[in-house]
Parts: structure tokens; sequence; C-alpha cells
């Protein structure tokens, strides 16, 4: 899957940078309904691929410009990310965007619906985030050690329940 998903990014952007197809086209070309699940996975297990960037954002703007997913962040589920000082944050937390997107495409009857979406964002997340901890040892974020566990021992869904408020303690 990643050497024909990098194949093709690889053909788009000569293409693109050759000037025979307008930046703002590469999202149709590359991201959509078709392609949303194994372009999340992907980003999942190569968070730092070469490529990486380039997917994640324009999937990101898909997200962002599609009708079929609902975008729904509670910033109590990421605390303490995003932040500067943080490193990997901005992926993680597109990463949790783009995952509760392609669960949304994968599985329609779920658009909207709360906790189903949220858990799998998070799941997605802690997936990339293990990639990432794989990578760089020094990149870990106790939070998310917490969520890893509780998703290793099944109680996931009841972990993220309480954060699930639109505003945080201080």
């Amino acid at each position: 899957m990643r050497r024909k998903m990098l194949a093709a990014l690889s053909v788009a952007l000569t293409l693109a940078s050759a000037g025979n197809v307008a930046q703002a086209e590469l999202t149709h070309l590359f991201v959509s309904n078709a392609n949303i699940v194994s372009l999340s996975q992907f980003l999942e297990n190569y968070p730092l691929d070469q490529f990486a960037v380039v997917v994640r954002g324009e999937a990101i703007e898909w997200e962002a410009k599609s009708k079929d997913v609902v975008d729904i962040v509670y910033p109590c589920l990421f605390k303490p990310i995003p932040s500067d000082s943080i490193k990997y944050s901005s992926i993680l937390l597109a990463q949790f965007v783009i995952g509760s997107a392609a669960f949304q495409i994968a599985n329609p009857s779920e658009k909207g619906k709360l906790m189903p979406q949220q858990l799998a964002g998070t799941k997605s997340m802690l997936k990339a985030y293990e990639s990432l901890i794989a990578l760089d040892p020094s990149a870990h974020i106790a939070h998310l050690d917490d969520l890893a566990a509780h998703e290793a021992n099944g109680t996931l869904e009841s972990a993220i329940k309480p954060l699930l408020v639109p505003k945080c303690d201080k």
C-alpha cells in the first residue's frame, strides 16, 4: 500500500511542480472519500515519512471542505496539546481530525455521532503516537501515555468520556 501511495503522490507532486496541475487541484486528485482511510492509515504508520507533511496538509484541507464528515474537537481530550513546546503536537492533533474523518467515511451511519467519532480520532492519534515514539523515544507525552494504557486495557471509551466537554479546568 505504501509503495503505491508514494508513487502516486510522487507523480502528482511532479505534475504540480511542473505547472500541469494547480495546487488547489492536488487535494481533489489525492484526497477523497475513496482514499481517506488508506491515507489516514499511512499517516498513522509513517507520520514522519518524506511525503507525510504534504499528505497530512492535503487531508486536513479535504476534511475542512468535506460535507461528508463532521469535525468536532474537544480541547480537554488533547490537553496539553496543541503546544509549540511539545514535540509532534501538530501532527498528533491533525491525525485525530484525519482519523475521525476516515472513520466517518468508512462508517457513514456514524457521521455526527459524538462518541464513535471521538473514539476513532483518538485511536488514530494514538496509533500515530505509537509510531512517533518508536522513532523518537524522547517524545513521550504523559496524557497520551495514559490514553494509550486505557486503549491497551480496553477502557479508552470510559477514559475519554469525561474529557468531552467544551472547556477544560485550568
